[in-house]
């Protein structure tokens, strides 16, 4: 059985919990750090998740109750993009949905609190819109509906903020309306309800929250439909975006593990609880998201073993949005609070060991940097992946990783593996890591048939095992530093690719930098975000960890940046190391990696 939960009422403000150690909890799947809104429309109001049980992949509709544009979505790519097969217009207002499942499909309930309207509709297989079956009027004012399961069979529960009633019922089982059987008394004022199961459906739990005094509840069910028992009981920040989240429980891996999720728009801070099927509960991670997300919506990805969870977030705002897995097993290594975090088993390789003849790869020197970093990267990013897969049998992924069981992640070997393959013109890039562990066949890239196997082929990609994207440094481009310590936190790896530069004092007095034609390349390992230089970087021109930061050379009126041919530029981006100050070498592209 599959179960979806739809959060209904979303509330805008901040928390202040005590903060447990920022970690990368979730990977971004659709969407990219380093290009982060994939925009849809904005003013969306309600994203509906749901699977129909004889499909593999799940769907979801998107309403606009101002509107009643409704678009139907198909999740393709193990939560990597989406397709539209399907676009209508219901009428505007209505207010609440919840879905269920019976008889082997699955089922809308949809409620208007305006007019008192109230449909059951059937889902239509492959995102197809819907089939109605029963409509009908009820009082108004009901501002929550949610459904869960008694022994398999569907019942929900309306409730009203303004009075604090609630209604119990059981959905007919030839789906013609509902059955009433109790009406209780809750406190008014409670702003959102979840509802889900960690043990397949043996008990059921409602996560409540009233954002106007931050009261937050885990209640049971009860079987028979008089109420709920209370589990956890807490106050916490007003005014937060509640949602709950699922992964499976790797104790118990039938089961699953509830992720409730307390997000604060105003800063982008999420914080996360744990509810497993033993009834522990506890404070587990804090992450860092976007700002101004509206929605946070939960979904499962089936056609993984086992299943992976999955949240879509969305603002109505702007329209940015993306998918996130969870996971259950962190990359980083935090300390203080969170605040300065390493990706593990990251290697520190030098691009001119002098254990390594010079004669396999004779640029090291000039281009060696390009190829350890790209190593120094993929090679963590492999060793970190949470599905623990491998790449395909003798696939150089494949290889790689048995020169890294043989030698450890610091050895010479790594980068002599790369400068071997370097000087037979088959230099590694992370498509080709991608490819390895796909089979070259699951990889959906840009440009289209680009060549996974080819260095600089293909720009971004994505598939079920990582995603990576090569985004050019412009005269308007926004890295910033805090922008990237946001992807590290997401689970992105990145390569910083820029010119050595040099300073040199212009007879006005302002300081010009002029940009050399010697490149370089650098791997960002992580952050420290109380230090005046956050980056954590390995760098393998001399093989050292250092600190840096991004510098935007507008900022100062002293500075007059020109190109290689002397010609002023009005905006760029450069790196400043903290053992080498006022020095600024200029961005020309920045490579990011990242794998689930």
């Amino acid at each position: 059985m599959k179960i979806f939960f739809v959060l209904l009422t979303l509330v805008i403000s901040q928390f202040t919990f005590a903060s447990p150690p920022l970690t990368r909890w979730s990977d971004t799947v659709y969407g990219t750090p380093s290009s982060p809104r994939f925009p849809w429309a904005s003013g969306w109001t309600h994203i509906v998740p749901f699977q129909n049980p004889n499909e593999t992949t799940p769907s979801y509709f998107i309403y606009n109750k101002n509107t009643g544009d409704v678009q139907f979505n198909r999740v393709i790519n193990n939560g990597g993009s989406f397709v539209n097969p399907f676009t209508t217009r219901w009428g505007a207002r209505w207010s609440s949905f919840t879905t269920f499942e019976m008889n082997k499909n699955v089922y809308l309930l949809a409620y208007n609190s305006t007019t008192g309207d109230v449909h059951i509709d059937r889902l239509l297989p492959n995102s197809a819109g819907i089939e109605i079956l029963w409509m009908a009027k009820w009082g108004t004012g009901w501002t929550s509906v949610n459904s869960f399961t008694v022994n398999g069979r569907p019942a929900i529960f309306v409730y009203n903020a303004a009075s604090g009633l609630v209604n119990f019922e059981w959905i007919n089982s030839n789906l013609q309306g509902t059955e009433h059987v109790r009406s209780i008394t809750w406190g008014a004022g409670w702003s959102s309800f979840t509802t889900y199961t960690n043990d397949q459906g043996k008990n059921w739990y409602m996560a409540a929250y009233n954002a106007s005094n931050g009261l937050f509840h885990i209640d049971l069910m009860n079987s028979n439909l008089n109420g709920v028992s209370g589990v956890i009981e807490k106050t916490i920040a007003k005014n937060l975006v509640i949602s709950v989240g699922q992964k499976y429980d790797e104790a118990v891996p039938a089961n699953r593990i509830a992720e409730i999720i307390a997000y604060t728009p105003t800063t982008g801070d999420v914080q996360v609880w744990e509810h497993s099927s033993t009834a522990t509960f506890s404070t587990v991670t804090r992450s860092m998201w976007e700002k101004n997300l509206t929605h946070i919506i939960p979904f499962y990805i089936y056609t993984t073993t086992p299943f992976d969870g999955v949240l879509l977030t969305y603002s109505n705002t702007h329209g940015s949005s993306q998918f996130h897995r969870l996971n259950n097993r962190s990359q980083m290594a935090c300390f203080n609070v969170g605040n300065n975090c390493e990706f593990k088993n990251t290697p520190l390789l030098n691009q001119l060991d002098p254990t390594i003849p010079e004669d396999p790869y004779k640029d090291a020197k000039t281009w060696g940097c390009y190829d350890t970093a790209i190593m120094m990267t993929s090679v963590s990013a492999m060793l970190n992946q949470s599905k623990q897969a491998g790449p395909q049998v003798n696939t150089r992924s494949d290889e790689l990783l048995k020169v890294v069981n043989r030698n450890g992640i610091n050895s010479k070997f790594i980068t002599q593996y790369e400068y071997d393959a370097a000087m037979a013109g088959k230099v590694f890039y992370f498509s080709e890591v991608l490819a390895n562990y796909a089979n070259g066949k699951a990889v959906e890239a840009l440009p289209a048939k680009c060549d996974l196997y080819k260095y600089g082929s293909c720009t971004s990609g994505a598939s079920e095992y990582g995603d990576f994207s090569r985004t050019w440094a412009t005269g308007d481009s926004l890295l910033t530093s805090t922008g990237i310590i946001r992807g590290i936190e997401s689970g992105a790896r990145y390569i910083f690719a820029f010119n050595w530069s040099e300073n040199t004092v212009l007879p006005s007095g302002k300081k010009s930098v002029k940009a050399t034609t010697s490149p370089h390349k650098v791997s960002i390992i992580g952050f420290d975000k109380k230090s005046f230089y956050p980056l954590t970087v390995n760098d393998p021109a001399d093989g050292t960890r250092k600190h840096a930061r991004i510098v935007n050379l507008t900022s100062s009126v002293r500075l007059g940046v020109y190109d290689t041919n002397g010609k002023l530029l009005t905006n760029w981006m450069a790196v400043e190391f903290e053992n080498n100050p006022n020095v600024y070498n200029m961005f020309d592209h920045v490579d990011h990696f990242r794998m689930y």
